[in-house]
């Protein structure tokens, strides 16, 4: 990592801070073109052609399209970022319009991905909806004031997202999918363990990420 680095960053200082610098700025970028990477490869997962002719081809491509929605708001906000560390030569504040942008984005896909997994459930849609349109204002009202609270808001920020994230495939659950839950959930559990580590985790949770969503895709496609 550390060598890939140093063509993101300053050679021949010997810094410490350069080195961080230069890896803040590759893990940035590695994230912005994983995901991207991810968001093709669920595009054309074999399931959205074969869900055509099914009964539940809308929420397939509910689900497809909602990822696609939200794929640019996370290539920005981390393009975002290593852009920032460049021009301010120091690991930039993570709160910005960016960030409201992709995790705004995050909550939109829990709602669009709640629907189609319950089947347009309008009970399971409205407590959805209200959990994460609450989060979302948050996020926005925040920023509006400066982006006040730092490292401490964004966990908390981060933690709701969790939890937002955490409930919408139990509707997998409610429609009696047990088995599919518990595998879903398992590669949900997964990503979040992988985003904790350092200094490629994000990066790598596009991985289980992938199978995470072709799993969604495949649940959708089933009464």
């Amino acid at each position: 990592v550390r060598i890939a680095a140093s063509a993101l960053g300053v050679m021949g200082s010997g810094k410490k801070s350069d080195a961080a610098l230069a890896e803040f700025r590759l893990c940035q970028t590695l994230n912005a073109v994983s995901i991207l990477i991810a968001n093709i490869f669920v595009a054309f997962a074999p399931v959205g052609q074969i869900a055509e002719t099914l009964a539940f081809a809308d929420d397939v491509q509910l689900i497809k399209w909602a990822a696609l929605v939200h794929c640019p708001c996370s290539v920005v906000y981390h393009l975002h970022l290593t852009l920032r560390c460049f021009l301010e030569d120091k690991v930039p504040q993570r709160s910005s319009a960016t960030r409201v942008l992709d995790l705004a984005g995050t909550h939109f896909c829990c709602v669009a991905m709640g629907w189609a997994l319950s089947h347009g459930s309008v009970l399971f849609f409205c407590a959805n909806f209200i959990m994460n349109f609450a989060c979302v204002i948050s996020l926005v009202l925040r920023q509006l004031r400066g982006g006040e609270g730092g490292e401490r808001s964004e966990h908390i920020e981060f933690l709701r997202l969790g939890v937002c994230s955490a409930i919408y495939p139990t509707a997998i659950l409610v429609r009696g999918h047990a088995a599919a839950f518990c595998f879903s959930f398992s590669l949900l559990a997964m990503m979040g363990g992988l985003m904790c580590a350092h200094p490629l985790g994000h990066c790598l949770s596009r991985v289980p990420l992938t199978l995470y969503m072709c799993s969604l895709l495949e649940s959708a496609a089933k009464a």
